[in-house]
């Protein structure tokens, strides 16, 4: 079945929501779902960088500005997951960072499928999407791979 990477996009933000939510209902699961969470995340950003961001900004010029502000924010909830991984997770300092991270990556997920996703749909082609889904799938496969077998060491 072809995917187009705007709903392999929406399909992946809905699930790293649900790992969050995880994070906050399972504690005891905390280190195997911070695992999971950055992996996943990690992938994400990297396919949304290197498909859809250089994708957007070639066909539309005007998401250049969108494209680099979201390339920081990924940079931002990576860097506020190494410091969850720094945290005991029954830490009270953990559920406020937890907070943070949250509000940062939902917000941005929100701003994503508001304005560069409805974008790139407008830009290009059924057939073009479903290319960019398949060169999205198989990135964010491999960078999951390495993020889950790096975090089992």
């Amino acid at each position: 079945m072809a995917r187009d990477v705007i709903s392999m996009i929406i399909a992946d933000h809905r699930d790293i929501r649900a790992v969050l939510g995880r994070l906050r209902r399972e504690p005891a699961a905390r280190p195997a779902l911070l695992v999971e969470l950055a992996a996943r995340l990690v992938a994400h950003d990297r396919g949304e960088e290197e498909i859809v961001y250089p994708e957007i900004t070639r066909v539309d010029p005007r998401e250049a500005e969108h494209a680099l502000h979201a390339t920081a924010e990924h940079q931002r909830a990576e860097q506020m997951i190494l410091s969850l991984l720094d945290i005991a997770p029954g830490a009270a300092e953990f559920e406020s960072r937890l907070d943070d991270l949250t509000g940062v990556v939902t917000r941005h997920f929100a701003a994503e499928e508001e304005g560069i996703l409805p974008a790139l749909a407008a830009a290009l082609p059924r057939n073009r999407l479903e290319e960019l889904g398949h060169a999205f799938a198989r990135l964010t496969a491999e960078e999951i791979r390495i993020g889950l077998s790096a975090g089992n060491r």
